[in-house]
C-alpha cells in the first residue's frame, strides 16, 4: 500500500489530464484535487474523477497563486505532499508555485514562465545562437503599426503571424496580411480573453515572422538522472489563416536527428528546464534547418502520449506520475512500430448528433474518442483545436500501415449533423 500523497492541480479533458488521476488512484496514492470548480468539467469526466479523489478544494487555480500556494502549505502540514500535478498549460504555473514553496521536484516558476509567455520565451531564446522566428510583442492597438515597422525594417514582409501570448491549443493563432488584418485581430482577442476553468489570456500578443515549413514536435522526459528522448512526431495542420491540427504520427525520423536533437537539449537547457515532460514545437525551414515554435513542459496532446505508451511498451502517463512523487520509474528504452493519430472532421458545419457504427474490436485501434457532447454545434472549419469533434488513434509496424487502419476505422463510423 503506497503512503504517497500526490496534489493535482485541475486537469485537461481533451489529453492525459483523467488518465493521469486515476493512474495515481491504481497506483494507491492519497489525492489532493485542486480545482475552480467542477462546473468547468463535463459531466462524464466528473463521474469518472471524483471516485479517485480523496480530498477535493475549490480554489482559484490561476488567479491568486499566493493563496493557492498558502492553502497546499496548510494540507502539506497535515500530510506532506510528495509531488504536484498539472497536465493543462492553463495551470502548469500554479504547480510550479508550490512545487517552488514545498521545496517539491519540479520545474521552477521561473523556468515554466519563459515557456508559458510566448514573448518571455523568444526573448528569452534570442540571447543564444538558436534559430526561431523574428519577433515583436504588441501591447495595445496604438503598437500596430510601429510594431510592422519593425519587420519592414528588418526586410521582413506580411503575411505574419499574430499569437496570444499565453494561449493554448492553438486558440487565436492566425496568419495576417496586412495592418488592418492585425488591427482586427487584435479587437477579436481582446473580445474573447476567457479560455477555460476561469482562465483569462493576457492581452498581450506576439507578432511573428512567418516561416513556411512543416511542423514536428520533439518528446523529452526530463529526470534528476538524464534526459529521456522518446522520439519525434509529425504534424499536418489545417491551411492557414488557423493552424489546427489535422493528423500527425510518431516517432517520425530524421536524417540529421543529432542535430535536431542538440537544437532541443540546447533549448531546454536555455529556458531552464530541468524536470517532468517537455514538448517542443519546431519548423524545418527551406535550409532543413530546425526554427523554434514553441515549447511546453507538459505531455503532448491529442493522444499522442497513448501512443508513445503503445511503441514503447510502458504506460508513459504511470511513469510520469511515478517520477512527480519520486517513485520508482521506467520510460523505455526503444520504439517500435508507429502511432498515427487523425482528426474527425464532420462533412458540414450543424449539431453534433451522435454517430453510427462500431470501431471496435480492432487490435490496431489505440483509442477513439469523442470529445463534445451530443447536441454541440460543430464547425467544418474548426479556429482553434477545442473544436474538433474527436480523434482516431491507430497503431500499425509502419506509418502507412498505421494511416491504412486509421482509415479502416473511420470507414466504419458515420458521424451525424442536422444541419
Amino acid at each position: 500500500m503506497s503512503n504517497k500523497h500526490i496534489l493535482f492541480i485541475d486537469m485537461n479533458e481533451t489529453s492525459h489530464g483523467l488518465k493521469a488521476l486515476k493512474k495515481a488512484k491504481e497506483l494507491n496514492y492519497s489525492i489532493t484535487f485542486f480545482t475552480s470548480g467542477l462546473e468547468f468539467y463535463k459531466e462524464s469526466t466528473i463521474m469518472e474523477a471524483l471516485p479517485c479523489i480523496n480530498q477535493l478544494v475549490k480554489i482559484d487555480t490561476h488567479n491568486n497563486l499566493d493563496i493557492l500556494v498558502n492553502e497546499a502549505q496548510k494540507i502539506n502540514n497535515i500530510k506532506k505532499i510528495d509531488g504536484v500535478y498539472a497536465s493543462s498549460d492553463t495551470e502548469i504555473l500554479a504547480a510550479a508555485k508550490v512545487c517552488d514553496a514545498l521545496g517539491l521536484k519540479g520545474n521552477s516558476y521561473d523556468a515554466v514562465l519563459k515557456c508559458r509567455n510566448k514573448y518571455v520565451m523568444r526573448k528569452e531564446i534570442s540571447n543564444t545562437n538558436l534559430k526561431q522566428p523574428e519577433f515583436i510583442i504588441i501591447s495595445s492597438l496604438k503598437e500596430v503599426e510601429e510594431a510592422v515597422e519593425h519587420f519592414i525594417s528588418r526586410g521582413k514582409k506580411f503575411p505574419l503571424i499574430f499569437k496570444p501570448v499565453d494561449s493554448t491549443a492553438s486558440d487565436g493563432v492566425k496568419l495576417v496580411h496586412s495592418i488592418e488584418d492585425i488591427i482586427e485581430s487584435v479587437k477579436q482577442h481582446y473580445n474573447s480573453l476567457h479560455i477555460t476553468r476561469g482562465f483569462y489570456k493576457s492581452r498581450d500578443i506576439v507578432l511573428e515572422e512567418y516561416i513556411n515549413g512543416n511542423l514536428y514536435s520533439a518528446e523529452v522526459i526530463l529526470t534528476p538522472n538524464k534526459i529521456e528522448f522518446l522520439g519525434f512526431t509529425d504534424r499536418k495542420l489545417t491551411p492557414p489563416p488557423k493552424f489546427v491540427e489535422l493528423d500527425g504520427s510518431y516517432p517520425y525520423e530524421f536524417k540529421e536527428e543529432l542535430n535536431i536533437k542538440s537544437y532541443i537539449l540546447n533549448v531546454i537547457q536555455s529556458l531552464g528546464l530541468t524536470f517532468g515532460a517537455c514538448h517542443i514545437e519546431f519548423l524545418m525551414n527551406e535550409d532543413n534547418q530546425p526554427v523554434l515554435v514553441e515549447v511546453n513542459p507538459r505531455l503532448a496532446g491529442f493522444t499522442i502520449s497513448s501512443i508513445i505508451s503503445r511503441c514503447r511498451n510502458v504506460d508513459i502517463i504511470e511513469q510520469l506520475v511515478r517520477l512527480h512523487v519520486d517513485e520508482e520509474y521506467n520510460f523505455g528504452r526503444n520504439n517500435v512500430g508507429t502511432g498515427y493519430f487523425k482528426v474527425i472532421s464532420p462533412s458540414k458545419a450543424g449539431i453534433y448528433k451522435g454517430y453510427k457504427g462500431n470501431p471496435y474490436p480492432n487490435e490496431n485501434l489505440i483509442d477513439f474518442k469523442i470529445s463534445m457532447p451530443v447536441n454541440s454545434y460543430l464547425t467544418n472549419k474548426p479556429g482553434s483545436n477545442r473544436d474538433l469533434l474527436g480523434v482516431v488513434t491507430t497503431f500499425g509496424n509502419n506509418k502507412s500501415e498505421a494511416v491504412e487502419n486509421c482509415e479502416n476505422v473511420l470507414r466504419n463510423v458515420k458521424i451525424i449533423v442536422n444541419s
